[in-house]
């Protein structure tokens, strides 16, 4: 089905002191158990993280006989990676101008240390090749906590197989719904989601091509006093570098099941009563001025469009 390429896996994980928020709280014992529900799977593993939790890990994969397929890559100082971007990141996330913008203040894709990681993932990738642990092909980046512990897939077992699939030569990303209409401001402003991060499928020679626009779109948004989190970048990359991108529409987890992993079963929801569900509460969260600006530009731009 590959035609001779291979799927590597790259993950990473790195302790910020999630655990410790009020809101979108997840430890570190989250995030392994995470980890082990789908830690079966058969492909090379490459996982970055620090000395404190390189063992555990190392076991996880051990305790499902894929020790041999594992790699793990121990980072203690990754924040000398890109320091001088890290250093304006954290003059942005100190200036109440930015986050006077964003319509969740509290969210954690405002703080500079969750930002810098998910740009890290860009480098995983690229030093995973340079360094030779992965097999030719692809080189497939999967969040940590991918499925949140069963959040989408039900079975853990459903992982003990080999994900295999051809991808073509072009990074491929996945997107909620096509962004090509999108308006970037008000993404930035909104915060709503847009290019899913949770797997991105690379060849192996365009790791580097793929850090190297992450982290020019990193320095845009720090020149204009701003910064995200990785859909963002991957969004920016896109847009200066279409070239070199295939998008593909999915939902949270799923691109998974959708290329190569048809067996792997959902959980069975029970729909929701339409009415139950509290409706985002815009006065509260956000000044309604800005709302109200904010669609009127994005009305101005959407009809200058057409």
């Amino acid at each position: 089905m590959n035609e001779g390429k291979e799927i590597t896996l790259v993950t990473a994980f790195f302790d910020i002191g999630r655990g410790d928020l009020e809101d979108q709280k997840r430890s570190s014992n989250n995030y392994m158990e995470y980890f082990k529900f789908w830690a079966r799977i058969q492909n090379r593993l490459i996982v970055f993280t620090t000395s404190d939790f390189a063992q555990q890990i190392r076991e996880i994969r051990e305790n499902f006989g894929r020790g041999k397929e594992t790699i793990i890559v121990v980072e203690d100082n990754i924040w000398d990676i890109e320091a001088d971007l890290y250093r304006e990141m954290c003059r942005v996330e100190k200036s109440a101008h930015f986050k006077e913008l964003r319509i969740r203040p509290g969210d954690i894709s405002n703080r500079a240390d969750y930002d810098y990681i998910t740009l890290i993932k860009f480098w995983c990738l690229k030093k995973a090749v340079e360094e030779k642990y992965t097999l030719s092909g692809y080189t497939v980046w999967i969040d940590f906590g991918f499925n949140h512990g069963g959040d989408t897939f039900s079975d853990p077992e459903d992982f003990d197989y080999k994900w295999e699939y051809n991808f073509g030569d072009k990074i491929c990303l996945f997107m909620r719904k096509s962004v090509e209409t999108e308006v970037g401001l008000v993404k930035l402003v909104t915060m709503t989601d847009s290019i899913m991060a949770g797997i991105i499928v690379c060849p192996d020679e365009m790791c580097g091509l793929l850090y190297e626009m992450c982290t020019e779109a990193m320095w845009s948004l720090v020149s204009i006093d701003f910064m995200d989190d990785e859909q963002m970048l991957l969004r920016m990359a896109w847009r200066r570098h279409p070239e070199y991108f295939q998008l593909y529409e999915s939902s949270w987890f799923m691109p998974l099941k959708e290329y190569g992993g048809g067996h792997l079963k959902l959980v069975q929801r029970v729909p929701e009563k339409k009415g139950n569900k509290k409706i985002f509460d815009v006065k509260s969260r956000f000044n309604c001025r800005k709302i109200r600006y904010l669609m009127r530009f994005y009305q101005a731009i959407k009809k200058e469009s057409c």
